[in-house]
């Protein structure tokens, strides 16, 4: 199975990045309070957010940037409505011909890339951030 098709918990166990223990408690704790896995592995201490958005990085082959190295301008923002940036965490960075690079903490999230590329028109090319950058971000343009 390709690393894509599975999902980050199975990959960042597979890698030997967590234990599968690690991993089943992470998952009750995103099934008790409703919280992303990444999150849950950062609040049990499990990965930082940097070790997570660096192997996000190295094993999808995802560019990974800062968010506060960027100005985005209104008329980038714009093209994704404020419902979608919400619901998905991602902030629209930069447009190139057919292409809008879009800042996410989840670029596995399938659903969010189809949606965007449905709503938008756009081919989306993600960038991965930590959860922290989004939601900073998220809160300063939307």
């Amino acid at each position: 199975m390709s690393i894509l098709r599975k999902s980050l918990g199975e990959n960042l166990a597979e890698q030997g990045v967590i234990s599968i223990s690690q991993l089943r408690q992470a998952q009750a704790e995103e099934k008790r309070s409703g919280c992303h896995l990444r999150e849950a592995l950062v609040k049990l201490g499990f990965i930082t957010e940097k070790e997570l958005v660096n192997f996000i990085s190295s094993k999808m082959g995802v560019l990974k940037i800062e968010l506060s190295n960027y100005i985005i301008e209104p008329n980038i923002i714009k093209i994704i409505p404020a419902e979608l940036a919400l619901k998905y965490e991602v902030i629209p960075l930069l447009k190139i011909g057919d292409r809008l690079t879009c800042a996410m903490a989840d670029p596995w999230n399938v659903f969010a890339l189809d949606e965007l590329k449905s709503h938008t028109g756009f081919i989306i090319e993600p960038a991965v951030v930590t959860s922290t950058e989004i939601k900073d971000a998220l809160k300063k343009y939307y």
